[in-house]
């Protein structure tokens, strides 16, 4: 009975960390994935109204119409880490940015192959929202646009 039940226990472990290893689950996004889904280059030029520059970046890094709205940060690796290491105040689940950062809204759908459509384009400096694992980001929550202020068009 003993040994059925460490088994059955033992077969749980396994599945979860199959699940897991396997990017199933939320929760084991790394650092990495982050940074392909969420952080813009500093370098990525982003020419007001030139939607045809976010399509090419979405299509580069496979994001094309992943969700309704995507949210790029666009700052330097090592500041945005900052957030998970004293710049940040726990919220919940999440950690706040202390530091406003220049986040871009992007609204796409794939077009027909390779095409990826950009419908809408929004920036704004927002207060950020992570999940931090082993003081690194690793899910994005949401953003706080600053008060009395408006996202604008890319």
């Amino acid at each position: 009975m003993k040994q059925n039940l460490f088994l059955n226990f033992l077969h749980v472990i396994i599945l979860l960390s199959i699940v897991c290893v396997s990017g199933y689950v939320d929760n084991c996004q790394s650092f990495k994935e982050f940074m392909r889904k969420h952080i813009l280059p500093t370098s990525f030029k982003t020419n007001k109204g030139d939607l045809g520059v976010w399509g090419k970046y979405l299509l580069k890094n496979k994001l094309c119409g992943k969700i309704e709205k995507q949210s790029f940060i666009k700052s330097s690796e090592k500041n945005i880490k900052q957030i998970c290491n004293g710049s940040g105040s726990v919220s919940g689940n999440y950690t706040k940015s202390k530091d406003l950062f220049e986040v871009y809204r992007v609204k796409s759908s794939e077009g027909i192959k390779p095409k990826c459509i950009v419908t809408s384009c929004t920036s704004g400096k927002y207060n950020v929202f992570v999940k931090c694992e082993n003081k690194e980001p690793v899910h994005y929550g949401h953003q706080e646009i600053e008060q009395n202020t408006y996202p604008q068009p890319c």
